[in-house]
């Protein structure tokens, strides 16, 4: 199958596969310090392989489960259970920003330098934050400014931005779905109560909390799933045309 299988003789386990011959492999010569590998293969190939495993890399550890990456992917923004929210500049998991923040329920990163955070306020209403984030410091926050999603009177549930940071979704208990503009915070479209229910051969609508809401990476498409009754529904953006919609039956 043209693989090389890499072996720890001490604990009789497969440590490592290396792939990359078009054909079977007929020979293997290991370096006299044991470091490196040469393959021939049918292909007509030698292969030079460096087969001392690598050290798996540090986990940073005290995150939630919001994080995001800068477009470039050299920045990694987190929050930590301690309330802080931490920049780490990639791939040495180098910290190159902290600041104590309030729980953030998605993270976007418009350009390299520019953040936004999306978190649910006491009052159960939606807040945007934009940031311009100086690196290279762990000083204070930085400069923010915020704009409140109103208008829906259930409780925000869910948030999620566009790849591009132009769009955001929320989700409301009373399952509705809405797309806003990010920059000011202006409504474009409401899908009131876009998720119910049936009891027995009716149907209603229900406190259907929104979890999670999901753009597409062209930013294209919005998904969003009702959380206790396992439904996903789709809708263009823009223009916020239903797309599609599927029921996976009441799973919790």
């Amino acid at each position: 199958d043209q693989t090389i299988r890499v072996w720890n003789l001490a604990t009789q386990r497969e440590v490592r596969q290396l792939h990359g011959h078009r054909g079977g492999v007929k020979a293997l010569a290991l370096s006299p310090d044991s470091k490196s590998l040469v393959s021939g293969g049918h292909d007509g190939t030698l292969r030079f392989w460096d087969v001392v495993a690598p050290p798996p890399p540090t986990d940073i550890t005290n995150v939630s489960c919001v994080f995001a990456f800068s477009p470039d992917g050299r920045w990694l923004v987190t929050q930590g259970s301690d309330r802080f929210a931490r920049i780490w500049e990639l791939p040495g998991r180098h910290l190159a920003r902290q600041w104590e923040t309030s729980p953030v329920q998605g993270w976007a990163f418009t350009t390299n330098e520019f953040l936004l955070s999306a978190s649910i306020a006491s009052s159960n209403t939606a807040c945007l934050g934009r940031m311009r984030l100086p690196l290279g410091s762990t000083g204070g926050p930085p400069e923010f400014c915020d704009v409140s999603l109103s208008g829906i009177t259930s409780a925000c549930t869910a948030l999620a931005f566009s790849p591009d940071g132009q769009f955001t979704a929320s989700g409301h208990s009373d399952g509705t779905v809405a797309l806003w503009e990010t920059e000011s915070g202006p409504q474009l479209h409401q899908a009131p109560r876009a998720f119910g229910f049936s009891v027995g051969s009716a149907t209603r609508k229900s406190t259907a909390a929104l979890s999670p809401l999901v753009f597409s990476l062209d930013g294209s498409t919005l998904a969003a799933a009702s959380y206790y009754f396992v439904e996903v529904k789709t809708w263009t953006v823009p223009h916020f045309i239903s797309i599609g919609s599927r029921k996976f039956g009441a799973v919790y």
